[in-house]
């Protein structure tokens, strides 16, 4: 008895909600790490050391020394405290190891007592119990546990998803009555537990002398929770304060002073926001179509009220009527040549068909546009009338320039070279205005144009003749540019030599070459002494071998060739 006697006196200070039945411990609260105030074991913001008082039975020769102390814990004849290292330190009665046990680690963030035991949570949400084990107090559950309470023989923890798990004595349901849902804070008293929802309830469970379960108060509001032995306490916020702030109303739709179409589909879109929102009401309901059906000036109206009594109202005005359209119509590339075509394609932003309208020197079929003419302007106008939406649109012209086609000159082909009084009829195809391709000599010396349009080229002497073929314009065509070619105008003896060199690279019978070479190769030499009627001579000789040997020796096309040549090299010599 005297062991009891010893230990009423620390058990009645130590209680902070009171205790009276000296067989029960201190009640202690949950404790997380960094526990706010209101929990019954401190936490100061700053470490400090350790003092107490009471009681010397057990406690005070023990009491540790230092000042990094965070957090302490007492219990029937025991104190635990946590230093700022994360390591523990236990004084006091040591009957069921509660001090020699006392875990070393330095990773605790927080500590809970009951009677004969301790709790402590690790920095990893786990839970150590030391001392007695009587009714498994020491059967830690798994998982991760942010905040733990230690009744006198039954333990509660909080979990890291807001739900609860008690273990230990059991007799008064301390442990298989332990509420499900999401809490925030829990307290264990001798026999019983309390608990703070997320909602800010409370709920209790356990033993239920002097009406702890029962009385357990009802509703919202409450922000903390301790438990005594035999009663339990909270603290609640005071009421919110009068609701005096109106609803919020955001009007979307109809947008204030806007406007909309005859008949066109607008949606009411608006919402109202309060926290005691008893009503929102608007001219037409939200989702429903607004008054477009005339034309002229409307409002909407919203108007909301909460059950405080509190009053909004929001009107937006908007119009309805004919909308204003308007004409994209890029301006077409100037000038345009003579009898080109191009596409005009002018859109309206109501979405209308545009007309097309031409005027000046071209004409229109559909969206393509021709130019008739190579001088002048061309015209073209878009415009859209509207309807019983859209007013007319503003017309839109653009003036493209008429440029007159160009012509190209085509000169049929000429021999590359030529015996000197060679005459030839020049030709040549031009452009579309019909006026003729004109042919002038630009090497007077050596070559002459004559006729119609100087399509007679006459060659005069030896060198190179060149040509220039010109076409002049006209209303809708360009002068086209001119174009010069040229031919080399041989001597006699430049075509003899030339007509030589052919033969001599011929395949015709060595026998017969041989023979036309030697007329040739008199001639060449006639030519060079000067005596022409020798070269005659010489030719019309070469000109009977070819002759008889034309579609024999020699093929009848080469043969041709041959005596063309050594003809137009006698009328050069005037044989």
């Amino acid at each position: 008895m005297k062991r009891i006697t010893l230990l009423l006196l620390p058990l009645a200070l130590a209680a902070l909600a009171g205790c009276q039945d000296r067989d029960l411990p201190t009640a202690v609260s949950a404790l997380r790490p960094g526990a706010p105030a209101r929990q019954q074991v401190g936490v100061p913001t700053t470490p400090g050391s350790i003092v107490a008082w009471g009681d010397d039975s057990y406690w005070r020769s023990y009491t540790p020394s230092g000042t990094d102390f965070t957090a302490v814990a007492a219990g029937f004849g025991h104190g635990v405290a946590l230093r700022a290292d994360g390591s523990l330190r236990s004084w006091g009665d040591d009957t069921w190891n509660e001090v020699a046990a006392t875990p070393t680690e330095l990773a605790f963030t927080a500590v809970a007592v009951g009677e004969f035991y301790s709790v402590a949570l690790f920095a990893d949400g786990s839970l150590y119990v030391w001392g007695e084990n009587n009714y498994g107090q020491r059967n830690t559950p798994s998982g991760s546990v942010t905040a733990v309470a230690a009744g006198y023989r039954h333990i509660v923890a909080l979990r890291a998803d807001g739900s609860l798990v008690s273990w230990g004595h059991d007799l008064y349901n301390q442990v298989r009555d332990t509420p499900s849902g999401t809490f925030t804070a829990v307290a264990a008293g001798g026999r019983h537990s309390v608990a703070l929802r997320a909602d800010g309830s409370l709920v209790s469970w356990g033993y239920d002398a002097d009406l702890l379960v029962s009385n357990t108060p009802s509703g919202t509001g409450f922000t903390a929770v301790a438990a005594g032995n035999t009663h339990s306490v909270a603290i609640k916020a005071p009421p919110a304060p009068a609701d005096e702030t109106p609803p919020v109303i955001s009007l979307t739709t109809p947008a204030d002073n806007a406007t909309y179409l005859l008949g066109q589909v607008v949606l009411a879109d608006y919402t109202c926001t309060d926290v005691g929102l008893a009503s929102c009401v608007g001219t037409v309901a939200r989702g429903s179509a607004i008054n477009t059906a005339t034309a002229g000036a409307k409002s909407f109206t919203v108007d909301a009220a909460d059950h405080a009594g509190n009053l909004a109202t929001v009107t937006h005005q908007y119009s309805v009527g004919q909308a204003a359209q308007t004409i994209t119509f890029p301006a077409p590339a100037s000038p345009a040549a003579y009898l080109s075509s191009f596409s005009v394609a002018p859109t309206a932003t109501s979405g209308l068909t545009v007309g097309v309208s031409v005027s000046g020197v071209c004409s229109r079929s559909g969206n393509s546009v021709t130019m008739t003419s190579g001088t002048g302007n061309c015209t073209i106008t878009a415009t859209q009338p509207g309807d019983a939406t859209y007013s007319a649109a503003t017309p839109v012209s653009h003036v493209v320039a008429a440029s007159k086609l160009a012509q190209t000159i085509t000169v049929s082909a000429l021999p590359p070279s030529a015996v000197a009084t060679s005459v030839f009829t020049l030709s040549a195809t031009g452009g579309g205005s019909g006026n003729p391709v004109t042919f002038a000599t630009q090497t007077p010396g050596t070559c002459t144009t004559a006729g119609t349009n100087g399509s007679t080229l006459t060659l005069v002497s030896a060198g190179t003749c060149t040509v220039q073929a010109t076409q002049s314009t006209s209303p809708d065509y360009a002068d086209a540019t001119p174009v010069s070619f040229s031919l080399t105008v041989l001597s006699a003896a430049q075509a003899t030599s030339q007509l030589r060199a052919a033969v001599q690279a011929s395949g015709v019978q060595t026998k017969v070459r041989t023979g036309l070479l030697v007329t040739l190769d008199a001639t060449l030499d006639a030519l060079a002494r000067g005596q022409t009627v020798a070269a005659c001579g010489q030719l019309d000789a070469y000109m009977g071998l070819v002759r008889a040997q034309r579609g024999k020796a020699i093929p009848t096309v080469t043969a041709d060739a041959w005596l063309v040549e050594a003809t137009a090299s006698r009328r050069a010599l005037g044989c």
